[in-house]
């Protein structure tokens, strides 16, 4: 296995063939997840979903909304319950500018969460539910060195007994806007 990099890029995708920076800092903004069905298919990730450019991206929670109380939604803060961080299931992209500069950049890829026991909860009413596709940890090296075909295998519903939801305090903002 190649040894893990932790390195720092930019949340939002910004795919290779991007002709500018301007249009890459307007697309990145909306393409920060894509859901499992589509990473293969989108025409923003496809190529780096085929050229196996996957990465793990640690996070320590997410946020959710909740809307079970029918009126404003609340942030809710979903963590691991032994509160060690997770490892979510991502792809990169590298961009080159007209001068020679690189940007590197990710998306977090979600799975559909209609069926899990604890994400069904969130999300606006009616909509389908997602969340953060998380690795299990002995599964890490596995997901960054399989092929496209074998690593959709690995998307798939963290266990909701191993998840924690707490009422985010006021003022905080949904970061993952899922």
């Amino acid at each position: 296995p190649t040894p893990r990099l932790l390195v720092a890029a930019q949340w939002g995708l910004v795919p290779h063939w991007v002709k500018s920076a301007s249009d890459g800092k307007l697309r990145a903004t909306k393409l920060v997840n894509v859901q499992s069905d589509n990473v293969g298919t989108s025409t923003a990730f496809r190529d780096a979903w085929l050229n196996n450019q996957r990465c793990i991206v640690p996070m320590q929670a997410f946020i959710a909304d909740d809307y079970r109380s029918g009126g404003k939604p609340k942030p809710t803060r979903i963590a691991r319950v032994d509160g060690l961080p997770m490892g979510v299931a991502g792809i990169w992209a590298r961009w080159h500018d007209e001068d020679g500069s690189e940007l590197l950049s990710y998306a977090i890829i979600t799975i559909n969460a209609n069926a899990h026991s604890l994400m069904n909860r969130y999300q606006a009413p009616g909509s389908e539910k997602s969340m953060p596709a998380i690795l299990n940890e002995g599964a890490y090296d596995a997901w960054l060195d399989s092929s496209a075909a074998k690593a959709k295998e690995f998307l798939r519903a963290y266990p909701a007994q191993k998840l924690l939801a707490n009422p985010v305090e006021k003022g905080r903002k949904n970061p993952l806007g899922i």
